[in-house]
């Protein structure tokens, strides 16, 4: 009977602990939605294509639809429901902006660049559509990819219950061994605590691994946005500052403002600090200096990009593999033999163990 109540006693306990730890991003959620605040799910619908909706998008407004409309009868044939305005001050649709689409971030940077420069919607995401169908399968790819990861954090963070589980089925006391007050006991606390931050970790890595690509722009996506800027006759300093303003990247900001005060090109570098935007303001500096076509160099540099885009989901899904290794094997691992084979052991040492 005490073996049964405790084996029950267990079963609540890790229950509890489950349920809390994946209600409360959604109760979080629910205080903020009460307190009339917006949100940010971060969980993209995974059976919506983005591209198929912007093509869709496209094709309206080329038939004479408003901006608006044209949006909510593309959201709506895909089945997405949203409530309130179909879209925000500056253009962009609210199933974006709450990362309900993949590739949101540079869906919201194409709507926020036509609000910036005045050009027609359909052009901009035109300009843009093949590369977000890139990062639409590219986003597919890595959760594919990532799978393996993910399941084996899983099955690790059940274990210590498994484990529990096992011993009392072999006879083992476990809750009487944990209120004792013994070895058992401290090892119970250590156990939990390691078990819940072993699976707040390895969470928090995956989740950060799954949001990378909505959280910042494509860089892809910034050449193409740069280069329909220029074609829709906006200047070099311009186009850069709509650019950082529709991207979130200041830097580019602060690019055009210099070029528009007469600073020499080469002053836009020491304010440029990742590698792939200051080749692409590098590639502008024949378009200033001499008035040539950067268009060319875009080109170049995207298809570089494009190229190694194939292989990149994979290597993420590699690195998050050796990262998981550290909460795996410094908590909870751990947590297993504290909380699953220290009571096993205390049942067959001395009395006062």
């Amino acid at each position: 009977m005490s073996a049964l109540l405790a084996g029950l006693w267990t079963l609540l306990v890790v229950a509890a602990v489950w349920q809390w730890s994946v209600r409360r991003g959604r109760q979080r959620a629910a205080w903020h939605s009460w307190l009339g605040e917006r949100v940010e799910t971060n969980v993209p619908t995974p059976e919506v294509s983005a591209s198929l909706i912007i093509a869709e998008v496209i094709a309206r407004l080329n038939a004479g639809a408003s901006v608006e409309s044209a949006w909510q009868a593309a959201l709506e044939d895909a089945g997405i429901q949203f409530e309130g305005p179909v879209i925000d001050h500056e253009g962009v649709p609210t199933a974006v902006t709450d990362n309900r689409l993949r590739a949101s971030s540079s869906i919201s940077a194409a709507c926020k660049l036509t609000h910036q420069i005045g050009a027609p919607l359909a052009e901009i995401l035109e300009s843009v559509l093949d590369t977000i169908d890139e990062v639409d399968a590219a986003d597919r790819a890595r959760v594919v990819a990532s799978a393996g990861p993910q399941m084996t954090a899983r099955l690790l963070t059940v274990l210590p219950l498994v484990g529990v589980i096992a011993s009392i089925a072999l006879g083992v006391d476990v809750l009487g061994l944990w209120m004792s007050g013994g070895a058992a006991t401290f090892a119970a606390i250590i156990g939990v605590i390691l078990w819940i931050t072993g699976h707040e970790w390895s969470r928090r890595m995956i989740k950060k691994t799954m949001e990378d690509s909505n959280t910042r722009v494509d860089p892809v996506v910034m050449m193409d946005l740069l280069v329909a800027s220029l074609r829709s006759g906006a200047s070099i300093p311009h186009s850069l500052t709509a650019l950082g303003k529709a991207c979130g990247e200041p830097q580019f900001e602060r690019c055009g403002t210099l070029l528009r005060v007469g600073a020499p090109f080469s002053a836009l570098e020491t304010e440029i600090d990742d590698p792939l935007h200051l080749n692409l303001v590098r590639a502008l500096r024949p378009a200033w200096t001499f008035g040539a076509s950067p268009t060319p160099l875009l080109g170049l540099m995207g298809k570089r990009i494009r190229a190694a885009r194939g292989t990149r989901a994979q290597e993420e899904a590699e690195r998050l593999a050796v990262r998981l290794v550290i909460p795996l094997g410094l908590c909870l691992l751990p947590a297993f033999v504290a909380i699953a084979v220290v009571p096993i052991i205390s049942t067959i040492s001395l009395p006062g163990f």
